[in-house]
């Protein structure tokens, strides 16, 4: 592989003054801990430790729009980068929202196809992938991993073991230096092993039952039997109440179980095709783990026992470890932590404190939070971003807003880059929520300038101690690092609000106003560094 050139490039002084203490504590350690704020120049500091160390560098984020960030400074530094993406992401015949195990390539028309793909970027590749009709994107990507200088992938492609075998041994013996992107995440890393099923899967799962008997000669008796009492209970489930944890609910025993995975092997082999989805698999995946589960909005939802071994397993692969972010909480992982205690950008802070984001006020509070938006964007020259704590809140305020070109993410949503080109020809409100997708790891500019003048935090993030869920993480953090709840939900509300602050700042000249709208905002003043005396009353 023809090698890029690298650029000259400026350390900042935070940067040369830290390197070779990281490099040998990184040596010597084995665990390197980063926190500096957003936009100071962490991915740069991290990939220069990783090459002085030596060995492959597998560089994880949270989600593909990160991937361009990553690019840009192994471009500077002329390492070659290879973009792993999960099969969905980029097969032509899936939908999106496959298992990677639900894609079979072996059945592929396309399969041992290899196209080069190293010109396009990141969001240059998914466009291509989903047009590709003579090769195989996912393997023309997977084909460049050995002989790549970094490796960017998101967290699941590595805290999967099955997926992370398959990128392992395309590297093969060589030494491993994984650097986790906004580890932070790793506080909710529950969410990502957890498994789903609901009505629809159920009754689907018995009419491919039909198609089973109809086609082929084994019993399915015992499964049908199963699988209509699973669907008359989960019938019968609240679906309005967030997620509760069920101490009961109806298993099933080894024959019927036994029946199921064999329906759905003979099922799946009947399908033609390289997409083979089943919601037998489905259920079998969901009874093969062992956990916790949860009636989320009428569906039963499992979380894993040992989440946190997944992900201890993981890292313990790699010969060194670096894990960074703006917000670098206490994840119970020893090693040598640099912390970098400087400012990038300037901030001028209002405070919002007469409206409320509390759950049981929201539909009286949305029309309020709509007329100081509309205050604001009127207050603004340029594009305003606003983010939400979620997208149920959003949706409220939006309802409220009038006579004020908005630009929305959704859970579809339009592409980061072309969210990009209409800020940079228009004035939009922009509605974002927290902790989505374009709210951490992600950039709204072009060049070096902002494509806004504000941002506001239309609410507070706090998590939603009515949610199951988010109790049994509160409780497990608290143990993990030896804290109150109390602390853990108030850490975890400020890494939030930092991260979603941090989209304001990526350059020492940027000057933003920021807007913290929610009565609530004031228990965190100190942990965003400004006293009452330097936040100016808003509304």
């Amino acid at each position: 592989m023809e090698a890029n050139v690298q650029m000259s490039i400026t350390l900042r002084e935070w940067q040369r003054s830290y390197l070779n203490v990281a490099v040998d504590q990184l040596r010597k350690e084995g665990t390197l801990l980063l926190q500096a704020p957003p936009g100071s120049g962490k991915t740069l500091f991290a990939l220069k430790t990783s090459l002085n160390v030596g060995g492959t560098i597998i560089y994880l984020t949270r989600t593909h729009n990160e991937f361009t960030s990553v690019k840009r400074e192994a471009d500077r530094l002329g390492l070659n980068v290879a973009f792993v993406f999960g099969k969905a992401s980029v097969c032509p015949f899936a939908q999106g929202n496959e298992d990677p195990e639900e894609i079979d390539c072996k059945s592929c028309k396309l399969n041992g196809k290899i196209k080069d793909m190293s010109n396009l970027s990141p969001s240059q590749i998914i466009a291509e992938a989903k047009k590709a009709s003579d090769y195989c994107p996912y393997q023309s990507l997977k084909a460049k991993i050995g002989n790549a200088d970094i490796i960017t992938s998101s967290y699941l492609y590595f805290f999967l073991s099955k997926l992370r075998r398959s990128i392992l041994k395309e590297i093969g013996d060589k030494e491993i230096t994984v650097v986790v992107d906004e580890a932070h995440n790793l506080l909710f890393s529950d969410e990502w092993f957890k498994r789903r099923i609901g009505k629809r899967t159920v009754k689907n799962a018995l009419e491919e039952l039909k198609v089973v008997r109809r086609e082929s000669r084994i019993s399915v008796d015992k499964a049908k039997e199963y699988l209509t009492i699973l669907y008359d209970f989960i019938n019968k489930l609240d679906e309005g109440s967030g997620c509760k944890q069920l101490p009961l609910f109806p298993q099933p025993d080894k024959e019927a179980l036994s029946q199921i995975v064999s329906a759905m092997k003979t099922y799946v082999n009947l399908i033609k095709g390289p997409i083979k989805r089943s919601s037998l698999r489905s259920i079998v995946n969901f009874f093969s783990e062992s956990g916790d589960v949860y009636n989320c909005n009428g569906s039963l939802v499992i979380i894993p026992n040992k989440s946190w071994d997944k992900i201890s397993s993981a890292l313990r692969s790699a010969k060194y470890v670096i894990l960074m972010s703006g917000t670098l909480p206490d994840l119970g992982i020893s090693g040598y932590k640099v912390d970098v205690n400087i400012k990038v950008g300037k901030a001028e802070w209002y405070y919002c404190r007469n409206i409320t984001s509390k759950a049981k006020v929201r539909n009286s509070e949305a029309p309020k939070y709509a007329e100081v938006l509309e205050r604001i964007y009127k207050l603004s020259e340029s594009n305003v971003l606003t983010f939400f704590p979620n997208y149920e809140f959003k949706n409220l305020v939006k309802e409220n807003i009038r006579n004020i070109p908005v630009l929305e993410e959704d859970k579809k949503g339009i592409t980061h880059e072309e969210m990009l080109e209409l800020m940079s020809s228009g004035k939009y409100l922009v509605l974002l929520v927290m902790r989505a997708k374009e709210s951490e790891g992600v950039e709204f500019r072009i060049g070096n300038k902002n494509l806004f003048d504000s941002v506001v935090l239309a609410g507070l993030p706090y998590p939603d101690i009515t949610d199951s869920i988010v109790v049994n993480r509160i409780k497990r953090i608290a143990e993990q690092t030896k804290r109150s709840e109390e602390e853990i939900a108030h850490q975890l509300t400020a890494i939030v609000i930092k991260q979603t602050i941090g989209r304001a700042f990526r350059d020492p000249n940027d000057y933003v106003k920021i807007y913290l709208c929610d009565s609530r905002y004031k228990e965190y003043f100190s942990d965003l560094g400004v006293s009452e005396k330097e936040i100016k009353l808003f509304g």
